[in-house]
């Protein structure tokens, strides 16, 4: 199979022919209308922010540190994108096999279609977020290994929803908790750059030392509004998750969490380097 990049429409990222038609096939108008309607009952969000991507590229080149943060962050944000397309077609599989969630079929109907409008809102918040980078980063800057990501992450999302839906809740709390200190760490460190910066031009220090501070600025303010994004989806994901359905063990969840963390912590830092 071949995993492309996911769009705005998020196209079908899996060519096995057969699967693929009936699960298109079984994609109907009701579904969609059902998940849009959702998406706005529960989720009514304000326009996103503007940024100044102009003036954090006049910033650039960004410092080592920054630069393999960056990488990172571009990285995380495509993977992210993967993963919701992952679980959507792990929905789609499962509707047109009509694999079963509860004992009431509509309940599970309800179920999956929640999950699905909450999957399709967050993937295009995370492309939001790949749509920011890939404005102040140029290709070169950008991880050697987006392909591999951009597999990890539909293989993450599929997994975690075709046997449970509700593992992708959980999966999605764990991601995000991981993104919340990933994004953290970079907003206090760009923090103290900027007072430095302000420390320096207070002292007339070298001039340029002083124009980047504008651009940090920025970038900074761009980062903390992913980050409150990845927030709110951990803080939906727990939400969901707490209703159920619930496994036979309590150490299935935590240990879950654990490997998805793991491998998030794991992956960040890869991408980083390459």
């Amino acid at each position: 199979f071949v995993i492309r990049r996911c769009s705005n429409s998020c196209p079908r990222p899996v060519t096995i022919r057969t699967i693929a038609k009936r699960s298109f096939v079984s994609s109907t108008a009701d579904n969609a209308e059902t998940a849009s309607s959702l998406t706005h009952q529960h989720h009514d969000h304000a326009p996103p922010p503007s940024f100044d991507l102009e003036s954090i590229r006049q910033a650039k080149p960004f410092t080592k540190w920054l630069a393999s943060e960056m990488r990172s962050n571009h990285a995380g944000e495509t993977g992210a994108v993967q993963i919701y397309c992952g679980a959507l077609y792990a929905l789609d599989l499962r509707r047109s096999f009509r694999v079963p969630l509860y004992s009431n079929s509509v309940q599970g109907d309800q179920y999956e279609a929640n999950l699905r409008a909450f999957s399709m809102e967050h993937r295009d918040s995370e492309q939001s977020h790949v749509d920011l980078l890939e404005g102040i980063m140029d290709e070169e800057e950008q991880s050697t290994l987006l392909p591999a990501w951009r597999v990890a992450g539909f293989g993450l999302g599929f997994v975690s929803t075709i046997f449970c839906p509700r593992g992708m809740y959980l999966t999605t709390e764990a991601v995000e908790s991981f993104v919340e200190e990933h994004y953290g760490y970079q907003i206090r460190r760009l923090k103290e750059e900027i007072g430095d910066s302000m420390a320096q031009g207070a002292a007339k220090q070298p001039i340029q030392d002083c124009e980047i501070t504008p651009g940090k600025k920025e970038l900074m303010r761009m980062l903390q509004h992913c980050c409150e994004d990845e927030v709110e989806h951990k803080n939906q994901a727990r939400e969901r998750h707490a209703e159920g359905p619930f496994p036979w063990f309590d150490w299935v969840d935590t240990s879950w969490q654990y490997f998805v963390g793991v491998g998030s912590s794991i992956a960040a830092d890869c991408a980083k380097k390459v």
